[in-house]
């Protein structure tokens, strides 16, 4: 059982959704206890980060959800899979991170893109952009001191590095070109 699940965001399904069925398997018994659902979105398209920031800055003691609402934003981000103008779950994904006791983590596109390679060479995963932000939210949280050392975090990957080539180019190098020959192989691998 994680004690963290650090998703991409946009509109706000994935992490909503996601809310939705742990609560349903506490519900019936399955889980004793919740994970904290952190929410991972760029400076660039931020409108779920901004509601529960003003939200949690707020003095209320107890949340209005009838009176809350989710601003919209002008989303300009590299990770086109999580630029969202006006999150269309976003008060459900506003209600999961508060309720869950979770973190949202804002990330600049260096930070998105920075992953990226990061990812593949050390799990395998070539993720596209947004796919990636999970993982850099998880290093600005460590970062920060939002996780504690001995909680198990997971992070949602949500798409394949296929989908945008031309964003992981920009970072990775360009490919050695070699002949196609054994000993061009062990020549390149010296």
């Amino acid at each position: 059982m994680p004690d963290r699940i650090v998703v991409p965001t946009g509109d706000g399904n994935l992490l909503s959704g996601m809310w939705k069925g742990w609560r349903d398997l506490k519900g019936i018994g399955l889980i004793d206890r919740m994970p904290k659902i952190d929410c991972a979105q760029s400076e660039g398209s931020a409108a779920i980060s901004n509601s529960v920031r003003k939200i949690r800055q707020s003095s209320a003691a107890e949340v209005d959800w009838s009176n809350i609402s989710v601003d919209q934003v002008e989303a300009n981000t590299i990770a086109d899979s999580i630029s969202v103008n006006r999150p269309r779950d976003g008060l459900a994904a506003v209600q999961a991170i508060i309720e869950s006791g979770g973190q949202t983590v804002t990330l600049a596109e260096e930070e998105i893109l920075a992953a990226i390679p990061e990812m593949a060479r050390r799990s395998g995963v070539f993720p596209e952009p947004a796919a990636a932000a999970p993982w850099a939210a998880v290093k600005k949280m460590v970062r920060d001191k939002m996780i504690d050392a001995d909680e198990l975090v997971v992070c949602l990957v949500s798409g394949s590095g296929l989908k945008d080539i031309g964003s992981a180019r920009q970072i990775a190098p360009e490919p050695l070109v070699i002949d196609p020959t054994i000993d061009a192989v062990r020549a390149a691998l010296k």
